[in-house]
């Protein structure tokens, strides 16, 4: 079976047998489903109960645990894992496939990594920028929030949502030049987020989602959350040069972390340049206490005009 998406004008063809690993990722990108004339930017190839898990034999390995193994040769990154699966992912090509027997949550994960940084690299070429971040409109201005993970991105947005802000993004924010690209792959928010930030339990599944549809001219706040053990919470403002050197830290980061090839450093930074122009840029040390820092959020966007 074939199934076509249209993601920011990305279009992506999956090919499968309507098997798990399918219906997962279905789910995430649903909403984004083109029944037009595909002309292909990516290609995913989805093969259930395909046991053929032998890398060729001049991969070379970049990566080893004892459950896990990546590698790479020929424009091409392996990742096999506990040998029940094996994703083969070409980014120069905008390719990816795995054949798997049994799919598990961690494989899953890891495939989803792979489309996810497949749509990054295709919008990256059409001169598009990628943001590991979170963006919501609230009191009348585009918000975002974004940092390396666990540093409270989501978080942050889920406050705002708890009290009325429209979502952009959660956690891929897409922009061309300044323009934001409403864009968003499915997010639960269950156990204690719900009691947390207030939200009902049958939002679960497929809660968080772009409230605002066309894109978005520019961001007038951008906020790089922190996690620090104190009773109080704070803002300090940060200069456009500072925001941009932090921006292309997290961009960088992320890309070393799962081996995925980087734009330029000049191109990174002159991208990054375009988006915090005429922004306000904090860095918002969060508490620990969860009202306080609720609150200290919320009165801070509240008073910015």
């Amino acid at each position: 079976m074939i199934t076509n998406y249209n993601i920011a004008g990305i279009m992506l063809q999956v090919r499968h047998r309507d098997d798990g690993i399918f219906k997962y990722i279905n789910e995430e990108l649903k909403d984004y489903k083109y029944d037009g004339l595909y002309i292909g930017d990516i290609f995913i190839d989805i093969n259930a109960g395909n046991n053929n898990l032998n890398l060729p034999a001049k991969a070379i390995r970049i990566l080893y645990s004892y459950d896990y193994l990546k590698a790479s040769y020929d424009n091409k990154i392996y990742s096999l894992k506990h040998r029940k699966s094996m994703i083969c992912t070409n980014y120069k090509n905008k390719t990816a496939s795995i054949n798997y027997v049994l799919a598990d949550k961690e494989i899953v994960n890891e495939f989803r990594c792979s489309i996810k940084w497949l749509i990054i690299k295709s919008i990256e070429e059409k001169g598009m920028a990628y943001i590991h971040g979170a963006a919501a409109r609230y009191n009348n201005k585009n918000i975002l929030f974004t940092g390396d993970s666990g540093s409270g991105k989501s978080s942050c947005l889920l406050r705002l949502i708890s009290a009325g802000a429209e979502i952009i993004s959660d956690d891929n924010v897409l922009v061309n030049g300044r323009k934001i690209t409403p864009f968003c792959l499915k997010t639960s928010v269950k156990g204690d987020m719900v009691e947390r930030f207030n939200l009902k339990s049958d939002q679960d599944k497929s809660f968080l989602k772009p409230g605002i549809k066309g894109d978005l001219d520019g961001f007038d706040i951008i906020i790089f959350p922190k996690i620090w053990n104190h009773s109080e919470s704070k803002f300090t403002p940060i200069d456009e040069k500072d925001a941009v050197s932090i921006l292309a830290d997290i961009y960088l980061k992320e890309t070393r972390l799962i081996n995925v090839p980087a734009m330029k450093h000049e191109e990174i930074l002159r991208r990054y340049k375009n988006i915090a122009k005429g922004s306000k840029c904090y860095i918002f040390y969060a508490g620990n206490q969860e009202q306080e820092v609720r609150e200290a959020l919320l009165n801070f966007l509240g008073n910015k005009r």
